[in-house]
């Protein structure tokens, strides 16, 4: 499993195969959207805390604002505004 979940951190289309235990999966999706900036994996990360830190970790380093959107909860979205604004 060690070493599956390696190469499927730099390869995204074997995300899927990780077992969805303890959220390896979602660490590999995080770990892929940090890679590629891009925040379309963040989506397919289904523990809230690291999905949050997902996108806020793209659209800083990416400078791009309205990806903070795709976060639900207001105090988090306007925690990944101000990390955005103070990168950019």
């Amino acid at each position: 499993d060690e070493c599956f979940y390696r190469v499927s951190c730099i390869n995204s289309s074997s995300c899927d195969r990780i077992q969805r235990k303890q959220g390896t999966s979602d660490v590999c999706y995080d770990s892929v959207a940090a890679k590629q900036l891009d925040p379309s994996f963040c989506k397919k990360i289904r523990s809230l805390h690291i999905k949050v830190g997902c996108y806020t970790y793209v659209a800083s380093r990416t400078h791009n604002p309205p990806i903070c959107d795709n976060i639900q909860q207001p105090d988090k979205r306007e925690y990944c505004l101000r990390e955005t604004a103070r990168v950019s």
